[in-house]
């Protein structure tokens, strides 16, 4: 019952002491500076563990007492699904409950690691299902919500976003629990039923898998001129055997030469001040009720309308600021709840930030119209996410999930403490950054950002950094070897012979294996399966080892 109780914790009842710190503005309808920023570094907090299995790995493993074990399989779990996450109505297969549960089964149940990961994708799986289920029945909460908006009922809406962040953290905590408390006796009982050649395999399944989250990435970044950047990492790493942060550093060093002879005599920014800027009365909600709300963007995430709801709540700060009788705050609460909106939820702050300063105008008596102010949030939403998406979930969280893994691969905690400065730390850095930026210099800026360039060259050198570091890692992370022997001129094993022509050719073998299948369009899932089958026949009949 402990065990249960404290992985349960982990699993999100934590969120339960989040959600009564949140209630306490949400129903005095005042925010308190001192309040708004301890929730929002737990905010900070519940984002570094939805981003980085490690951590929540780690988590269970201090809990447990066996930090090295959990450690080991969190970096394992967040190789492997480096290159998955969620784009707009998209529910991906989920590896939180996976890095709850594979670690736990481990320390308690007694299973090895590589038994430990052949339940990752069946708990990823259900994670996925839990998703859906909530994005499905998140519909019926949304017109719960347009029914509140219609008689403007502010306070019931707030409630509503902040209660639904909540419902995430249910799947995983019923399943925490039940499995912990029922299920620990038969998984315990597992290994004595496996036979020694399958549990051979799925311990090097553990080595093959990252090969998965480096073949995704490499199916978003790659193209014919970055694939130089890869080899450069690769060789690198094959025969000078730099650390995993100097093959870092070079890259950023590579990358910024490349900036500078690709765009001779050009800065990588901008030449004196933007104009537009302006200082309203909301200016101290941005740093306060509206920062905080911005982080429930996905609190009512559904199919339908997936974050409108998310984004009318974040302006709500704005509107008792604004709007004083009833039919004003309805006609403000109907005109954002009643239409779509998606966006990256950094570069998404900043349209929240731009329509309130839409809707100060609006309040001072200036002609901006409903229409206007869809208009503007429709769209800036499409060209922002377009912008967002590739470049902080398909570049800059990679290249950081990627060396935390790797610097903890090994059962050490370097990675894990690099994992809770960075995962906590940016996302309140973007969202006080954004909201901030679009509520101060408004569209004009935001354009000028877009049109600059300045986004593409910066995306650009993140590509080339972690193309090298993908390279590099391939040679570190991706264990595989082939022990078969051939006869010239006496006995050689295979794997020589494949070290004389290019050392850690298997795993550069296996990955590229990896993205044919993606470029093939093969689902992740059936290619985990394949991975774990190649595993366990390549121990029954040796031609395969670690």
């Amino acid at each position: 019952m402990k065990n249960a109780l404290i992985l349960s914790f982990i699993a999100g009842l934590w969120q339960l002491i989040l959600l009564a710190i949140s209630l306490i503005p949400v129903l005095s309808k005042k925010d308190n500076k001192i309040i708004s920023w301890i929730i929002i570094l737990l905010k900070g907090l519940s984002s570094a563990m939805f981003y980085s299995p490690l951590i929540v790995s780690a988590f269970v493993g201090f809990a447990l007492g066996d930090v090295k074990t959990a450690v080991i399989i969190g970096s394992v779990i967040q190789l492997a699904f480096i290159g998955i996450f969620i784009v707009g109505a998209s529910t991906p297969p989920d590896p939180f409950l996976a890095a709850v549960l594979a670690p736990a089964f481990a320390i308690i149940g007694g299973l090895s690691i590589g038994e430990a990961i052949a339940i990752v994708i069946p708990l990823a799986v259900l994670g996925q299902a839990f998703s859906i289920i909530l994005m499905t029945l998140n519909v019926f909460l949304l017109h719960w919500g347009d029914a509140m908006a219609e008689r403007g009922h502010a306070l019931g809406i707030d409630i509503l976003n902040t209660v639904d962040m909540l419902s995430w953290s249910i799947g995983p905590v019923v399943t925490t629990f039940l499995t912990i408390r029922y299920g620990t006796e038969l998984v315990k009982k597992i290994p004595s039923l496996i036979p020694s050649f399958v549990s051979g395999g799925l311990w090097m399944t553990a080595g093959m898998l990252p090969a998965l989250g480096f073949g995704m990435l490499l199916y978003m970044i790659a193209s014919g001129e970055l694939w130089p950047f890869f080899f450069l990492g690769f060789l690198t790493a094959v025969y000078l055997k730099v650390t995993t942060i100097a093959l870092a550093l070079l890259a950023v060093c590579i990358a910024l030469i490349y900036d500078r002879v690709l765009y001779p005599g050009k800065e990588l920014g901008f030449k004196g001040k933007l104009e537009g800027a302006q200082v309203g009365k909301l200016g101290k909600l941005m740093k306060s009720g509206m920062l905080w709300r911005s982080f429930n963007f996905a609190g009512n995430y559904n199919f339908e309308r997936l974050m409108s709801l998310g984004m009318t709540d974040a302006l709500i700060p704005a509107f008792r600021a604004l709007y004083k009788t009833k039919e004003e705050m309805k006609n403000a609460l109907t005109r954002h709840i009643k239409v779509f909106y998606n966006c990256h939820p950094y570069f998404g702050a900043a349209i929240m930030g731009l329509m309130a300063a839409m809707e100060e105008k609006r309040a001072e008596g200036e002609p901006v119209s409903d229409d206007a102010i869809t208009d503007v949030k429709v769209g800036l939403m499409g060209p922002l996410a377009g912008a967002g998406d590739p470049f902080f979930w398909g570049t800059i969280h990679p290249i950081f999930l990627s060396l935390t893994a790797a610097l903890s691969a090994k059962g050490g905690l370097l990675g894990f403490w690099m994992a809770i400065a960075f995962f906590v730390t940016w996302p309140i850095i973007n969202h006080t950054f954004f909201l901030n930026y679009g509520y101060t210099y408004g569209t004009r800026a935001i354009d000028t950002v877009l049109k600059s360039g300045i986004l593409e060259r910066i995306t650009k050198g993140a590509k080339i950094v972690a193309m090298t570091i993908i390279g590099g890692m391939t040679v570190q992370l991706i264990h595989l070897s082939v022990p078969l022997k051939v006869v010239v001129k006496g006995e050689t094993q295979l794997q020589s012979i494949m070290d004389n022509l290019l050392p850690s050719l298997p795993p550069l073998l296996l990955l590229f294996g990896v993205y044919y299948l993606l470029k093939k369009k093969v689902n992740p899932i059936l290619i985990v399966v394949i991975i774990i089958a190649l595993a366990i026949l390549g121990v029954r009949f040796h031609f395969l080892g670690s």
